[in-house]
């Protein structure tokens, strides 16, 4: 199967994330969403919501195929 941008997730493995580490841009966007609350977001000076590269460096995740982040998961 070629790569295509469709087959680009998400490789997450911190507080909140899925077991895989595989999520979709919506299902980090949910992880995001538990981990900072208004407050802490005051404090720290968190990304727009809608910004998800930002997200993205800020956890320490990094976008990856599927394959890729099972190798990542698993190490």
């Amino acid at each position: 199967m070629p790569f295509t941008a469709r087959r680009k997730i998400i490789c997450y493995t911190g507080i909140n994330a899925k077991k895989s580490g595989k999520h979709s841009v919506r299902n980090f966007k949910r992880v995001t969403r538990k981990s900072h609350a208004k407050q802490l977001c005051k404090i720290m000076k968190c990304p727009k919501r809608n910004n998800i590269k930002r997200w993205v460096n800020l956890f320490g995740a990094e976008y990856t195929t599927p394959e890729e982040c099972d190798k990542i998961v698993i190490a």
